[in-house]
């Protein structure tokens, strides 16, 4: 992914449209993206575009990696509900096919939450979960502390990151997972300090510098890296209830790769 950005407004160009392929629904949606696609033609030539219908997939599964890994702020609902008014799209169809990679619950979320807090219209639909019950107040005050765009509060960013790790606490230390975090070793820290790669003994000098380079990184997430121990406890306990109804959970990682 590139971000261009300027003092109004960023924009996000994706090279891929799924990035992991270790995701058990990539392979089905490949199929289903380019079936009968549409022809569009644009100032430099015709393009390839997806059906609507394919196209609102794939922004529920954008939404759901958002969820998953990274930040969710509104702007998610918004593009769900004005997408599926101007293309009429069939909520029971949709639901089906994300029944049918496991993440139902999911779709069943988000549609709630636009039709309950946003007044987007559903048809009769009568699969909605009841706008008052635990997962969705959680789903919504988490969207809400995620803002406009998902950059969210510092407590979310450190939850999110937490949430990435604790299942690597379940197996370690907290104190052992901070130190593979600080100071991975040589075979990590080859591929980008090749120095040590020619002079071994140079090892502790490229933690330090890799320690400096992270620490006044602007990069989301990074710095939250750091303060795993100061999580607002509520909170992730939240998160992790609203994952495991809606069948998010993440997948574990390696933590000495991700500092």
């Amino acid at each position: 992914m590139r971000l261009f950005r300027n003092d109004a407004l960023s924009i996000e160009l994706h090279h891929a449209v799924l990035h992991s392929d270790r995701e058990p629904y990539v392979h089905r949606f490949m199929e289903k993206l380019w079936h009968q696609p549409i022809k569009v033609e644009t100032m430099v030539g015709t393009i390839m575009a997806p059906q609507p219908e394919v196209h609102f997939t794939y922004i529920v599964l954008h939404m759901m990696k958002h969820l998953k890994e990274a930040g969710f702020g509104l702007r998610f609902l918004l593009d769900f509900k004005y997408f599926a008014k101007y293309h009429k799209i069939n909520h029971d169809d949709q639901l089906a096919f994300f029944e049918a990679i496991g993440y139902g619950e999911f779709y069943r979320s988000i549609t709630t939450l636009c039709h309950y807090y946003l007044g987007m219209d559903v048809g009769k639909v009568k699969w909605l979960y009841d706008p008052e019950s635990t997962v969705i107040r959680i789903l919504a005050e988490y969207i809400v502390e995620g803002g406009s765009f998902g950059n969210g509060s510092e407590r979310m960013r450190i939850a999110n990151q937490y949430d990435k790790y604790k299942d690597a606490f379940k197996k370690k230390s907290k104190l052992d997972v901070y130190m593979e975090l600080l100071f991975p070793p040589s075979s990590v820290i080859i591929g980008n300090y090749s120095y040590v790669g020619r002079y071994r003994f140079l090892l502790p000098i490229a933690w330090i510098h890799r320690l400096l380079q992270k620490s006044l990184s602007n990069k989301k997430g990074t710095k939250e890296k750091f303060f795993l121990f100061t999580h607002d406890e509520e909170f992730v306990l939240k998160k992790e209830y609203m994952m495991n109804v809606l069948r998010l959970n993440s997948q574990e990682v390696e933590t000495k790769n991700d500092l």
